[in-house]
């Protein structure tokens, strides 16, 4: 049933403020339009600064392995680690929040700073905690440099490597994924040449110290840089309120759901040392860092979904996702056929040991990486909406099959068990992601009530102002309901409950007026009513849902957020 525009009137005590935007919406234009698109771009960067960061870090372990003595590289090899695990638990995904709220929030810096500080001050402590008690977890390197020289290298090295890893987030954020890659250059040639000047000092502890110094000088470069391109960079077209409310709920759901992710990832080699002793978990550890090259592909452009998409509704962020997922298996699927087809000569140059005992789990491992995309996806998208249940959900029941499955198939099986969890844990995960993103009903956060009602329609006419058409829709599911006659002519709001207003339909005026000044109040009942006023001719319009789409002349207009 078509609602009813009642005639207008002013409203004298406005509770609700809206600002119109004239520039286009980025949102939802970029997720197939190919490589080009800034979002698969970025993507790729991403991608491409992960595979030389991998490819110059062997190199720097085998020169270091030429250069010092066995003994010297197992000290500084534990050091660094250390210190890398220590600053990925310090950063508490903060880099995610960055990636989802910097490309909308007003005050961008201070969000960026505000990560870094608790970034920083978590490592801090980390590192002390660790330094300390080292005589209990790592006495050898205690004997090797001493209490103030270990200590004064996990506070110093700890924060930097956090700083290092949110600023990554941060240049994604301001869509200079580009530096990413230059920086991740700079900095693995810079860390191998001053691992061949310690070797020419005879400085033992130049691996580690090294590295440290390398870090330094690309954190304190980028991080110049990225203060003053925040400072100076132009208002995000479309901005929405974001609390410390909000940053801690999302921080909280993505971070539990991401200590699953590594209890899966790097908590399993422990089941398989248990289960299939040194011998099978060194044929293990060597296979997955092969298989885990392709799960990184799809991380990278997660990021960068997540970078260009962050002011997305539903619907835009599920075509970003799609578009994502044909990106990605375009470059997993053949990848992952010829990695399975040649297995055994890619594992025979570690040697015929890993050949032998790895060649099916290298095969099981490599084809699992094509199912994960979707299952990667699908969580990317939960935080584009921050729908928490499916951040903490997927990757909690992916690492429960995993583990559950290794240890049920590793006594049977051998280590090829651990290839078989992997894979036999995702052929359903496809139908469940998609059923998972296209949830209905009430939005997944409150802010997703705020919905876009943009015009794309090129009918005009003879008043200035926008007069919208709606529908409600009474004891029908949102599903039925959304393939009704009147429904597909207009775009679907979110909002909450079935009998609330679900559509609108904007026919939007073609005269010149610059722009509509818009305010409104709540009505008796459940109705929100919007009072439309054309600045320019003083003409009103009433219209019925909470968010209504106007403008004059500009097909990209759309309504912004402001307060309520």
């Amino acid at each position: 049933m078509m609602g009813r525009v009642p005639a207008p009137r002013e409203i004298d005590a406005p509770t609700m403020e809206f600002d119109v935007v004239t520039a286009p919406l980025p949102i939802g234009r970029t997720a197939d339009d190919g490589w080009r698109a800034p979002q698969h771009r970025d993507g790729m960067a991403l991608v491409l600064s992960s595979a030389v960061s991998s490819g110059i870090g062997m190199l720097f372990w085998v020169l270091a392995a030429r250069l010092f003595d066995p003994t010297v590289v197992g000290l500084n090899s534990t050091a660094i680690s250390a210190m890398t695990l220590l600053g990925s638990a310090a950063h508490l995904n903060l880099g995610n929040a960055i990636l989802r709220f910097v490309p909308v929030a007003q005050r961008r810096g201070r969000i960026i700073a505000g990560c870094f500080a608790v970034g920083i001050g978590v490592a801090t402590v980390l590192g002390i905690g660790f330094a300390a008690g080292a005589s209990v977890w790592a006495p050898e390197l205690v004997t090797a440099v001493g209490y103030p020289a270990l200590i004064a290298f996990f506070v110093v090295s700890t924060p930097l490597y956090t700083v290092f890893v949110l600023q990554d987030a941060a240049l994604t954020a301001i869509k200079r994924a580009d530096l990413v890659l230059w920086e991740n250059l700079v900095f693995s040639v810079l860390k191998v040449a001053l691992l061949v000047g310690a070797a020419w000092l005879a400085v033992d502890a130049g691996i580690a110290v090294g590295w440290v110094v390398a870090t330094l000088l690309v954190v304190a470069v980028v991080t110049s840089w990225l203060t003053r391109a925040v400072r100076t960079a132009p208002p995000p077209p479309v901005v929405h309120p974001v609390t410390v409310r909000d940053l801690r709920e999302f921080v909280g759901a993505d971070y539990a759901g991401n200590i699953f992710w590594q209890a899966a990832v790097f908590g399993l080699p422990l089941v398989v040392i248990n289960l299939a002793g040194p011998d099978g978990a060194a044929v293990y550890g060597v296979v997955w860092q092969i298989a885990f090259a392709f799960y990184l592909v799809a991380i990278g452009m997660g990021k960068s979904m997540v970078a260009h998409n962050a002011a997305a509704d539903r619907a835009a962020a599920d075509r970003a996702r799609r578009g994502m997922e044909r990106k990605v298996l375009t470059l997993i699927v053949p990848a992952a056929v010829v990695t399975a087809l040649a297995s055994y000569p890619i594992l025979w140059v570690f040697g015929h040991t890993y050949a032998q005992g790895g060649t099916l789990l290298l095969v099981l491992l490599a084809l699992s990486a094509i199912p994960n995309v979707v299952t990667n996806s699908t969580v990317w998208e939960a935080r584009v909406s921050r729908h928490r249940a499916v951040l903490v959900g997927l990757p909690a029941t992916l690492c429960a099959l995993v583990i559950i499955g290794t240890v049920v198939l590793v006594p049977m099986m051998g280590i090829t068990g651990a290839g078989w969890a992997w894979l036999g844990a995702r052929p359903w995960w496809p139908s469940a992601c998609w059923c998972a993103a296209g949830w209905s009903g009430r939005p997944p956060h409150r802010h997703d009530r705020q919905r876009w009602c943009q015009d794309n329609s090129s009918v005009a006419t003879s008043s200035s102002a926008a007069i919208i058409r709606t529908t409600r829709c009474r004891g029908r599911s949102p599903a039925r309901a959304r393939h009704s006659r009147t429904a597909r002519a207009g775009w679907d709001l979110g909002l909450p409950g079935h009998d609330r207003v679900k559509w609108c339909q904007c026919v939007r005026s073609v005269a010149s007026a610059p722009f509509l000044e818009i305010s409104g109040n709540v009505a008796a009942g459940r109705w929100r009513w919007i009072c439309c006023r054309d600045t320019t001719s003083g003409a009103h319009a009433r219209a019925d849902p909470v968010i209504a789409g106007g403008g004059a002349g500009a097909t990209d207009s759309a309504l912004r957020y402001h307060s309520g």
